[in-house]
């Protein structure tokens, strides 16, 4: 069954990354947007690509190894699912913002969710920075996969779940220590 999966790309290497999947027939969403008085667009959540695809079906090491694909963003080992409609409500506010459509709201520099994506509140203007959206992404993401309260104060890892080399090339291998 296809959901949606967050992926961790290289620095700067999102339209890279974006590419590599589609070449592989998959289904992906990198968010843009353009803020007020910008020529161009920014990535809504640097260095976050959203693919929807089968894990059990797909090949790991195809996966693994594409071009600008930095990790699976995960929480416990386990890969983060993100809900199609939290999809579809990015989608939409980043079209209600282009159009200059406030959606309910007087500013169209906050993304609010209702129901189920109820804790969902991203600052999409220029008063957020990228990380902090990308911050208040993974926190959702958490809250979403994962229904544990972090305790006041506690940091949110970027990443938990890495993928480990084999080998440094020409086969010489990678002896890990495990801790």
């Amino acid at each position: 069954m296809e959901t949606w999966y967050a992926f961790y790309t290289k620095p700067h290497c999102e339209f890279l990354a974006d590419e590599a999947f589609t070449a592989r027939g998959l289904t992906t969403y990198l968010p843009l947007w353009q803020p007020c008085g910008a020529r161009c667009h920014e990535l809504l959540f640097p260095r976050y690509l959203f693919v929807c695809c089968d894990l059990t079906a797909a090949n790991n090491s195809d996966i693994r190894y594409l071009a600008g694909l930095g990790e699976m963003v995960a929480f416990d080992g386990q890969p983060v699912v993100v809900p199609e409609q939290m999809i579809g409500l990015i989608q939409e506010q980043l079209r209600q913002a282009a159009s200059g459509k406030p959606s309910g709201s007087e500013s169209v520099d906050e993304l609010d969710a209702a129901g189920p994506l109820a804790g969902l509140s991203v600052g999409l203007g220029p008063s957020a920075p990228a990380d902090v959206r990308g911050q208040a992404l993974l926190s959702f993401l958490r809250q979403v996969n994962r229904p544990v309260a972090l305790q006041d104060g506690a940091p949110i890892p970027k990443i938990v779940h890495r993928w480990s080399r084999g080998t440094r090339g020409h086969g010489r291998r990678i002896h890990y220590r495990t801790p």
